[in-house]
């Protein structure tokens, strides 16, 4: 049975392909393309049938559990253009990158460049910087066209910050992971430290990926979920924010499995306008909540009609 968040994937990602499920242990031979996706899916958790070279072969397994993970590119650059709508310039069929950064001040053989727009700063103003430190592609806006240098490899797309959230989640999906988002006007990273020793001692630490600090905005968690790889089990993720609107695309990156809200009070009031405000926001975190995920709300907490509209259908818990 398909956990609801990687049927997303494989609706959105491999929806012209038919995936069976087969033994946890053993994955269909198949040349180096398929075996690609085999391995981000999770390996032996599937098969991809009717590809040509399946045809014929029956009940011919290949036992790939030990090889179970990413390939060393940590997308293909077919990949990328699908997980971020983007259209691909100056680059050969068959490339990857290695690692997704942001930052052109740090050397990235092989990487993926994602020009974000700042307040004081601008990607834009990095791309040959970005270049010289191994950058394999550039992810640009197509407002920002103007200054790719000549010949570069890039990904066109419309905001840099939203491509890099889409790449983000189609990296979560397709790894056999549980996530938990939570939000809160408090507590929130208290919450996840709590969560994190607990994840620790259930599954061991190297397999429990939790937020780094205070990165948990619109750049932070994506950054947070691009850190995945095939050891982990499970992730807890923060998401911060102090303006409607900021919540539904981090809820959307990180497609959780769990959401939980920690508590709600008067933060960012200003913006929020109100506890009831303040709720309507933080709820927005169920909005991208897996089809068998669950809410956690606060007992008796303001909002609490807001919060428990928001989960809908969900199984929802009280604390």
């Amino acid at each position: 049975m398909l956990d609801g968040a990687r049927k997303l994937l494989l609706d959105e990602y491999y929806g012209n392909r038919e995936i069976v499920a087969v033994s946890p242990h053993y994955a269909a031979y198949a040349d180096e393309k398929y075996r690609h996706s085999l391995q981000v899916l999770g390996a032996g958790n599937f098969i991809i049938r009717h590809e040509p070279w399946f045809a014929g072969r029956g009940e011919e397994f290949v036992d790939l559990a030990k090889t179970a993970v990413l390939l060393h590119d940590i997308a293909r650059f077919d990949e990328i253009r699908e997980a971020t709508g983007g259209t691909l310039l100056n680059t050969p069929s068959d490339g990857g990158v290695e690692s997704v950064t942001t930052d052109s001040r740090v050397a990235a053989p092989q990487s993926l460049f994602i020009a974000i727009p700042g307040e004081k700063f601008d990607g834009h103003d990095f791309l040959e910087t970005a270049l010289k430190q191994g950058a394999a592609l550039l992810c640009i806006e197509r407002e920002k066209l103007a200054v790719l240098p000549a010949g570069a490899p890039a990904i066109i797309v419309d905001s840099t910050i939203r491509a890099y959230q889409d790449l983000a989640r189609f990296h979560r999906l397709r790894l056999p992971v549980k996530a938990v988002a939570l939000t809160g006007s408090s507590g929130k990273t208290s919450t996840k430290e709590m969560l994190r020793a607990i994840f620790n001692r259930a599954y061991g630490a190297e397999h429990v990926l939790a937020t780094e600090g205070n990165t948990n905005n619109q750049i932070g968690v994506p950054q947070n979920l691009l850190r995945l790889d095939a050891k982990h089990k499970i992730c807890i993720i923060e998401c911060g924010t102090n303006h409607h609107g900021e919540i539904e695309p981090l809820s959307r990156t990180v497609c959780p499995d769990a959401a939980l809200i920690v508590s709600i009070g008067r933060c960012h009031l200003e913006n929020l306008g109100s506890l009831e405000g303040v709720a309507t926001e933080k709820s927005k975190l169920f909005r991208h909540l897996a089809p068998d995920g669950t809410a956690v709300l606060p007992l008796n907490s303001a909002g609490a009609e807001i919060m428990t509209r928001a989960a809908g259908n969900h199984p929802v818990l009280r604390y």
